[in-house]
């Protein structure tokens, strides 16, 4: 699909270090578990004066509208990225979460604290069923090793909960540029 020959929104050839480090936000964010278009979409967002549409974030980007549609679906649905108001064609346009440290403690909590309540569940079901059945031969289970990672699993979990709440509660320079 051919895009509109409006012009573009930035011209990213005449500022290379903007594209640089967006290449580099989105490499971080692709680090995180999401993709690095995802990434990069969020940073010119946020970087933007004005909301911003599909249609622009395509033309930034030199990406399809579908793929740009699916990540600000997969954005939205963290709060990393908010609906704004329509542009003067009726476009939607979206802005990024001004609230950075909430969006951040959403992912958390989303993801990767549900993992640990997780590996917290399985382990206690292993620990179990490992006092119950005979190991199979030649496997000897340290059970104060399997106990180790329970203990870890909900050190891990204590933790990334206090990060949490401190990210939601917090007045430091992510709370609200």
């Amino acid at each position: 699909m051919k895009l509109p020959t409006t012009p573009p929104v930035w011209d990213l050839n005449a500022q290379p270090e903007l594209k640089n480090l967006a290449d580099h936000v989105g490499s971080f964010i692709e680090y995180w578990g999401f993709k690095s278009v995802q990434g990069k979409l969020w940073f010119y967002l946020f970087v933007s004066q004005e909301p911003l549409s599909s249609i622009d974030l395509a033309q930034i980007l030199e990406v399809s509208p579908a793929l740009i549609t699916q990540s600000v679906q997969v954005l939205l649905d963290f709060k990393v990225i908010l609906p704004a108001e329509k542009g003067r064609n009726g476009m939607l346009r979206f802005r990024a979460n001004p609230h950075v440290s909430e969006a951040i403690a959403g992912v958390l909590s989303t993801r990767e604290f549900k993992l640990l309540e997780t590996i917290e569940k399985a382990t206690s079901r292993a620990s179990k069923s490992s006092r119950k059945r005979r190991p199979p031969q030649g496997i000897r289970l340290d059970p104060k090793k399997l106990e180790q990672i329970g203990h870890w699993t909900s050190l891990a979990k204590l933790m990334l909960g206090t990060g949490i709440q401190t990210l939601k509660t917090s007045d430091t320079p992510f709370g609200s540029l």
